[in-house]
């Protein structure tokens, strides 16, 4: 697994990424919308299996990076937008346990 830093700006509207990989660049498309914590796949780009022929696949998460210094105009842009695409208010995120993991916890009475 390796990351991409993706500029906020380049998140809402998508875009397309190279990454430099050790036998040539990879060539992302990036959707509109991509979260951080996103994950792509890149088929057969991996590392090459340690019996047999192939490679496995290359998975890329995503990484948003927030602007943190942004001037007077940058600010109210972001204000107007914000006005205009109100969201839900911050919250925990709900956490989904896997099949496995609440068999595991049945069977050890966790």
């Amino acid at each position: 697994l390796c990351t991409l830093e993706l500029s906020m700006t380049d998140a809402i509207l998508g875009t397309t990424a190279t990454m430099k990989a050790l036998d040539g660049d990879i060539r992302l498309e990036l959707k509109p919308g991509t979260q951080s914590a996103d994950i792509i796949t890149v088929k057969d780009r991996g590392i090459t299996h340690l019996r047999g022929a192939g490679r496995g696949d290359l998975r890329v998460g995503i990484q948003v990076v927030t602007p943190t210094k942004l001037d007077h105009k940058e600010k109210e842009l972001i204000k107007k937008f914000a006005a205009t695409h109100a969201g839900p208010e911050p919250s925990l995120a709900r956490f989904q346990q896997g099949l496995f993991a609440k068999l595991r916890d049945r069977f050890l009475n966790l």
